[in-house]
């Protein structure tokens, strides 16, 4: 009896067991059938959002193709029309229609400019440099899913596009008007002035304000307030120039009066820093020390993190021969003088330019003062052969472009300048230049007023004391100028590309 009584206690036991066992596979496999579930209609889901996703990215860029054509009379709207063509043409459509799919599209991130035909979901920035897509929200039906009451994933996708122009214009934060004609002119002048820098007549406007809207190339973050001064993006853009494009404004201004075409550098680094923006006015500032000069021309400053050189010593660094220098401080520094840039004896335009203007034979101008009378006597003969045409590394581009020394200068409007109005100054243009000459030790003379030491390009380095208070330039006349140099100007169209930003 004990021995069946205790088979009989087993068996009752393994039963109860067996019907746990048959809840927990039965709960399994119903949680299985619930992930298989998720994972067949989530993965149906992910291809349509991906699907989306290309979608989205096509029809940024598809508008932002058309946003160089607003400047020759296209429109946003255009633009917008492109973008949705794109998504209509990629998608299904939606049950209730692609009108009034778009029409009930809410998008709360939207760019300023938006088409009542086609609601919050394509956008063009204000300043016809972006475009943002946001496709309308899709109901993704699912198969298995249904089961456990889920009968549709929704899906939906954004992206923006942008354009970028191609710019190596290298412009100065320094000011100038058209009074300022050269052919030497003062960029900026130091506590005591002698010419060129005795006044407004000479340029010397002070310096110009500009933000840094983030240039990978030039390494620089976008940063619209705060650092103005003397040791942070003044210095940086001396050294190496604005990090984005500018452009002139149309004109004629009124002095403190706003225009719908305004365009300042801090508004258009805060909209988003778009390459494409384009300022057309900005911001004088004061303050610059003679340290800023020292470290942005000559020796070196730290800037987020990095030591940025000098701009004169920022030599090319493909040149197959020796460029010339001279040492400051320990640091070599560019010597390379204008006149080096004209052709040479044995170049193919060297005959023609000077028996067009004998003033600027290269062969005898190695001096600052034969340089401007050369530069004056070309602008006085019309048609002569262009001036600066060397290309001694032959790679087609005028050796110009390659000297630290060249740059672009803001021109402003004189009107806004006389009228003692308190900013912003818009461009009126851009002039090249060639930054000829730091000038040292500027004191006052009792015999003959003002002196200075000065250290011109290309000529003897003179023994210097402290830091440079002034620098002076040369004006490059547009009718001196190869179009490869004038093309890479701020105020050029430049040429642009369309670029996903997000």
């Amino acid at each position: 009896m004990r021995t069946i009584v205790k088979r009989e206690a087993i068996g009752a036991g393994t039963e109860r067991e067996e019907g746990v066992v048959a809840v927990v596979v039965a709960l399994v496999a119903v949680l299985l059938f619930v992930f298989g579930a998720f994972a067949v209609d989530l993965g149906a889901a992910y291809a349509e959002r991906r699907s989306d996703q290309n979608s989205a990215d096509a029809s940024a860029l598809a508008g932002a193709n058309a946003l160089p054509d607003i400047v020759s009379g296209g429109s946003k709207d255009n633009a917008i029309r492109d973008a949705v063509a794109f998504a209509e043409a990629n998608l299904p459509a939606p049950p209730e229609g692609w009108s009034a799919a778009w029409q009930s599209c809410v998008d709360p991130a939207h760019l300023a400019y938006t088409n009542p035909s086609y609601g919050e979901c394509v956008s063009v920035s204000a300043f016809d440099t972006r475009v943002r897509v946001v496709i309308p929200t899709r109901e993704v039906p699912t198969a298995l899913a249904t089961a456990i009451g889920i009968s549709s994933i929704s899906v939906s996708a954004l992206a923006e596009a942008q354009i970028e122009y191609a710019f190596g214009a290298d412009v100065l934060p320094f000011a100038m008007t058209a009074a300022s004609s050269g052919p030497s002119i003062c960029i900026r002048a130091g506590p005591t002035s002698s010419q060129p820098c005795s006044g407004p007549a000479d340029g010397n406007f002070g310096t110009l304000n500009f933000t840094h809207f983030g240039n990978a190339a030039m390494g620089t973050l976008l940063q619209c307030s705060g650092d103005m001064g003397n040791s942070g993006r003044l210095s940086r853009n001396i050294a190496l120039g604005i990090d984005h494009a500018l452009s002139k404004h149309p004109g004629p201004v009124v002095p403190n009066a706003a225009s719908a075409g305004d365009r300042t550098d801090e508004d258009m680094c805060e909209a988003g820093g778009d390459h494409g923006s384009r300022p057309n006015a900005t911001e004088t500032q004061a303050g610059l020390r003679a340290q800023v000069l020292d470290e942005s021309m000559l020796t070196e400053f730290s800037y987020m993190g990095r030591d940025i050189p000098g701009r004169l010593r920022q030599f090319p660094n493909d040149w197959p021969s020796t460029w010339p220098a001279v040492t400051i401080k320990g640091y070599s520094e560019d010597n390379r003088g204008l006149w080096s840039f004209m052709p040479q004896a044995g170049d193919a335009d060297y005959a023609a330019l000077v028996t067009a203007v004998p003033a600027c034979n290269a062969a005898v101008v190695d001096t600052h003062a034969e340089m401007e009378a050369c530069l004056t006597a070309h602008a006085a003969a019309p048609g002569a052969p262009l001036l600066f045409t060397r290309d001694e590394n032959v790679d087609t581009v005028p050796d110009l472009l390659a000297s630290p020394r060249f740059a672009w200068v803001p021109q402003l409007w004189e009107t806004e300048l006389t009228s003692g109005t308190s900013g912003p100054y818009h461009f009126q243009s851009f002039v090249p230049v060639f930054l000829e000459s730091l000038r040292y030790d500027c004191k006052n003379n009792p015999h003959s007023g003002v002196t200075c030491t000065s250290w011109f390009a290309g000529e003897t380095l003179p023994t210097l004391k402290g830091q440079p208070e002034e620098m002076t330039a040369l004006v490059l006349s547009p009718s001196s100028l190869p179009p490869a140099v004038l093309e890479s100007g701020p105020f050029t169209a430049g040429v642009p590309t369309v670029v996903l930003h997000k």
